[in-house]
């Protein structure tokens, strides 16, 4: 329950973050990437779309909302994270090290939230990022 709570506040933090930042007419594409189906996986999905409609964000009406499951395959997860930097989505959150570490290795411009991971910093993922608000270069 404890990891469940920091992941949630991590995300609300990452919502107030996304509301603040792009104004504009077009619709907000927002895309999250998870490796697998586990318990802390579905607990942080359930965060993030807690924590986005707690910010105002309805997939479909003021923005769109693009959740990709790699069903445990590493592979798949590149090809998610693939897609989803062609697609010049304008936000991506990864939930857990695999999908941090493809999307890291693939997107080097679109800003990048990431929550319930082993340690971005030690990976050199995170290096000159400020801890809770980092933005991948």
């Amino acid at each position: 329950m404890k990891s469940y709570l920091y992941t949630f506040t991590i995300f609300i933090l990452f919502a107030t973050i996304i509301g603040c930042s792009k104004p504009t007419n077009d619709l907000m594409k927002i895309a999250v990437s998870q490796f697998s189906s586990s318990k802390l996986g579905e607990d942080s999905e359930n965060g993030v779309k807690f924590a986005l409609k707690e910010a105002g964000y309805i997939s479909g009406e003021n923005c769109i909302i693009e959740y990709k499951n790699a069903q445990g395959d590493f592979s798949t997860a590149q090809s998610i994270a693939r897609k989803f930097v062609a697609d010049k989505v304008d936000y991506i959150i990864t939930i857990t090290t695999p999908c941090l570490q493809v999307t890291a290795i693939e997107n080097k411009k679109i800003p990048h939230i990431f929550g319930s991971v082993t340690d971005p910093f030690r990976m050199g993922i995170a290096d000159g990022c400020i801890p809770k608000v980092c933005h991948l270069s």
